[in-house]
């Protein structure tokens, strides 16, 4: 893979690691002017060779669309890590290219490889189901089909407790709610959503998901 392609696809999916802090506040996964809410589109092509060989490395398991899927990583640059699973029939999935990034008290810091699968644990996503016609959006062990329960203003609000904390989430969209839609990501109360409001603010908004 030539240098540019693989910066290409890593920049498409950069990822911001939980816990980044910077004055005290924590930035919201993803930084919704870089990447649409931490929303890790995880591209779904099926690729041709063995799960175990190719240069792949190490062996963890991560949420994947509702379920815990073994994942494996190779590194393709200084900093990049091409992710992989595989599907119910046991062909490779390709989960795309990415970098990650950590706040240290030295500062910012890339993540390896295995920090970066820890960290996909806490992604959610919005995937489309073609046969079923619905939306589906996806964290943890949670599949909500959330095709219907946008507000006239094209906004989703969803709270799910992640076993430790309850996590609120933001969802809202243009015009195709798999294509240009956000998902902001709240782990504080006091979180501010838009400007003078916070998530307690508008908290009998959110439907809670058990």
């Amino acid at each position: 893979m030539k240098n540019k392609e693989v910066y290409k696809q890593a920049f498409k999916h950069v990822h911001y690691q939980k816990e980044i802090n910077l004055n005290q506040r924590k930035i919201p996964k993803p930084l919704l002017t870089l990447a649409t809410s931490l929303i890790v589109l995880l591209s779904t092509f099926t690729v041709a060779y063995a799960f175990d060989v190719g240069g792949i490395q190490s062996k963890l398991e991560v949420w994947f669309h509702g379920e815990k899927r073994s994942v494996q990583y190779e590194k393709v640059q200084d900093n990049a890590y091409h992710f992989y699973t595989t599907d119910k029939n046991g062909d490779v999935v390709d989960m795309g290219v990415h970098i990650g990034l950590k706040g240290t008290p030295f500062g910012i810091q890339t993540m390896n490889g295995d920090e970066i699968a820890n960290s996909l644990n806490d992604d959610s996503e919005i995937v489309y189901d073609e046969k079923e016609d619905k939306y589906i959006f996806y964290y943890q062990d949670k599949a909500v089909d959330i095709t219907k329960m946008f507000d006239k203003e094209k906004e989703c609000y969803l709270v799910i407790n992640n076993g430790e904390k309850d996590i609120y989430f933001v969802i809202s969209y243009k015009d195709k709610i798999d294509e240009d839609s956000t998902i902001s990501q709240y782990s504080d109360e006091n979180a501010t959503v838009t400007q003078g409001v916070t998530v307690k603010d508008i908290k009998d908004r959110f439907v809670r998901i058990k």
